[in-house]
């Protein structure tokens, strides 16, 4: 109840799952919602993966919900594809975490930032 009521006052147009947060009830919700669902930096670890290969129909049923899937790697996709995800909606982007860039922050803009948040030089 309070999971279709929350998606009613946000309205989402699209719902990322990050790696592997996937709760079946959630997804049937958005299903009938018809909010479409993706999985990005998706990853299986291998003791996941024989969780989720003994409860097999249950999973295929959930991830027929989920429209694409974003792997970290090869093998994260050959896993979600084991386990029901429709090879197509599947790709191999690599890991999120590795995307990030830094941009680089002066001497005398780094010492604003600190005296800003408290943390500069005080004397």
């Amino acid at each position: 109840y309070l999971t279709r009521k929350i998606l009613h006052i946000i309205k989402p147009i699209t719902i990322l799952l990050v790696e592997t947060e996937i709760w079946p009830n959630f997804l049937r919700i958005a299903e009938s919602e018809n909010i479409p669902v993706m999985m990005v930096n998706g990853r299986i670890s291998d003791r996941s993966m024989k969780r989720y290969k003994y409860i097999s129909a249950f999973t295929r049923e959930m991830l027929r919900s989920i429209e694409r899937f974003c792997m970290q790697s090869k093998f994260d996709a050959a896993y979600i594809e084991s386990l029901g995800a429709h090879t197509p909606d599947i790709t191999v982007t690599g890991n999120m975490k590795y995307d990030q860039t830094y941009a680089t922050v002066s001497y005398e803009e780094k010492q604003a930032l600190l005296d800003e948040f408290g943390f500069g030089n005080n004397h």
